[in-house]
C-alpha cells in the first residue's frame, strides 16, 4: 500500500473509538436528460433516498411541474436531518487531469 512520507500508521486508525460511517456517492436521475442528473454524497441507504425522491418524481410527472435538483436535496435533508447529505452537480465537481 502506498503511504506518503509522514502519513499516519495503520494502527492509529484502528485505535480510534469513533463510529465508522459508510459514505457513498449516488447519481440521481429524475428525468430523461442526463445533464439534469445530480450527485449526493451521503450515508443514506438507497431505500431511504427512494422513499423521499420517488413520490416527488411521480408528482412532477403527473403535473408537468419541473422541480429543481435542490428541491430533492432539501426534501432529503428535511426527512433525515441528522444524516450527512451533500449535493453536487456536474459543474460543481472538480476535474483533476494528470
Amino acid at each position: 500500500m502506498y503511504r506518503p512520507a509522514g502519513s499516519l500508521a495503520r494502527n492509529n486508525f484502528e485505535t480510534t473509538k469513533q463510529p465508522v460511517t459508510t459514505m457513498k456517492i449516488v447519481r440521481i436521475n429524475t428525468s430523461a436528460y442526463d445533464e439534469e442528473d445530480f450527485y449526493l454524497l451521503t450515508n443514506l441507504t438507497n431505500a431511504q433516498i427512494k422513499k423521499v425522491i420517488k413520490p416527488m418524481v411521480n408528482q412532477e410527472r403527473k403535473t408537468d411541474e419541473v422541480l429543481p435538483n435542490e428541491d430533492y436535496f432539501w426534501a432529503l435533508k428535511e426527512a433525515h436531518p441528522d444524516q450527512l447529505i451533500e449535493l453536487f452537480t456536474d459543474d460543481s465537481i472538480e476535474l483533476l487531469t494528470f
